[in-house]
């Protein structure tokens, strides 16, 4: 019988660890404004999803500390302030 090669699996050296942040300062913004304002951001270092969340959308709820989560109005304005979780 012939076995196919597993993939090797590749783990960083050392666990990354992403501290909880919020951004309240981009309440008023626009989705675009705020997700630009984010991502400059040193605080956003390992944040690999910032998602647009609009009046009505579901959501998951599991905890993801490298995703941002922008809720905004009906115009595209940030209603609340985006944490990762």
């Amino acid at each position: 019988a012939t076995t196919m090669a597993q993939p090797e699996l590749i783990l960083p050296e050392e666990p990354v660890e992403i501290p909880k942040v919020s951004f309240p300062e981009v309440v008023g913004m626009t989705f675009a404004e705020a997700q630009g304002y984010i991502l400059k951001d040193e605080r956003s270092e390992g944040i690999v999803a910032i998602m647009e969340v609009g009046p009505g959308m579901m959501v998951t709820q599991d905890y993801r500390l490298d995703r941002i989560r922008i809720y905004v109005d009906d115009s595209g304005i940030v209603t609340r302030t985006p944490v990762n979780a």
